[in-house]
């Protein structure tokens, strides 16, 4: 999919912004995907799946657990070593540390 004509294209175009709609540019290339005759397997993985968060805990924002999946929202390489730690390594989460690791107050 990545070597797809089309999508090469829209990642040029968009590499000289940030944005934070990936989740909708995700959904749909995934779709045209889909639509061309390739196969998409979906999974449901609810409460193993969030997005990142140091402090804040509503909604789809949770801290990352052992026991997680993924972890979404995660925008330095800093906040990807944090996340590893957690969840590979064990290391028991740490809100100041979070923050410090990703750079990002947001969170």
């Amino acid at each position: 999919m990545a070597t797809e004509p089309a999508i090469l294209r829209f990642v040029k175009r968009s590499e000289a912004a940030h944005h934070t709609d990936e989740d909708v540019a995700l959904g749909f290339w995934l779709s045209r995907y889909h639509l061309a005759g390739e196969p998409i397997t979906y999974v449901r993985v609810n409460d193993r799946l969030a997005n990142l968060a140091c402090f804040y805990q509503k909604g789809l924002y949770k801290r990352p657990t052992p026991n997680a999946v993924g972890v979404h929202f995660v925008k330095s390489a800093g906040g990807m070593h944090y996340v590893w730690a957690v969840i590979h390594d064990g290391m028991k989460p740490n809100a100041t540390l979070c923050r410090t690791a990703t750079g990002d107050g947001r969170l």
